[in-house]
C-alpha cells in the first residue's frame, strides 16, 4: 500500500511539473502570438489623423500617403497642400529601414525643387510621438516607402 501511495505521489510530481511547464510554454506561445499580431498589424490612416491624434498613434505601425517637402534645411514629410506640422521620417536601427530611409532621401534629392505636391509617397513605419523630448514633434521610423507621383518619374 505503502508502496503504491509512494509510486501515485510521485506520478503526481511529475505531471504537475508537466503541466506547469507545458502551461508555461502555452503562456509564452499565446504571448509571442499577441506580440506579433500587434507589431504585425498595420493600419492605414490619413497624416493629418496622425499628426491630430499623437496619442493615439504612438507607438503604432501606420501605412499613411505624404508628401516630401525637399529644402536645404532637410526633407520632411507633410499632408500633402499643407506646410505644418512637418513630421520628420528615420530608421528604426534595422539594416533594412536604414535602406529605405537612403531610398527616400536619394528619391528627395532626385526631386529637390520641386513643390512638395508633386512629390508623393506612400510609406509605413512605426509613429513616434516627440512632442517635448525632441526637436521634432513627429517621426515615423520607416520601414518601406513607395513613389506614387513626382515629376521625374513622368
Amino acid at each position: 500500500m505503502n508502496r503504491c501511495r509512494g509510486l501515485l505521489t510521485g506520478l503526481a510530481r511529475i505531471h504537475r511539473r508537466a503541466a506547469l511547464k507545458y502551461a508555461f510554454f502555452g503562456l509564452a506561445l499565446a504571448l509571442l502570438g499577441c506580440a506579433s499580431t500587434n507589431a504585425g498589424h498595420v493600419e492605414t490612416v490619413e497624416l493629418r489623423t496622425i499628426v491630430a491624434n499623437p496619442q493615439t498613434y504612438d507607438g503604432k505601425l501606420v501605412h499613411t500617403k505624404a508628401c516630401l517637402s525637399v529644402v536645404i534645411e532637410g526633407m520632411y514629410l507633410l499632408d500633402c497642400g499643407t506646410r505644418h506640422p512637418i513630421v520628420a521620417f528615420t530608421d528604426d536601427g534595422s539594416v533594412e529601414s536604414t535602406k529605405v530611409v537612403d531610398r527616400l532621401i536619394a528619391f528627395g534629392h532626385a526631386n529637390m525643387g520641386e513643390k512638395p505636391e508633386h512629390v508623393q509617397v506612400e510609406i509605413e513605419g512605426v509613429y513616434r510621438n516627440k512632442a517635448g523630448r525632441d526637436r521634432f514633434d513627429h517621426v515615423i521610423e520607416l520601414r518601406s516607402f513607395k513613389e506614387i507621383g513626382s515629376p521625374q518619374r513622368s
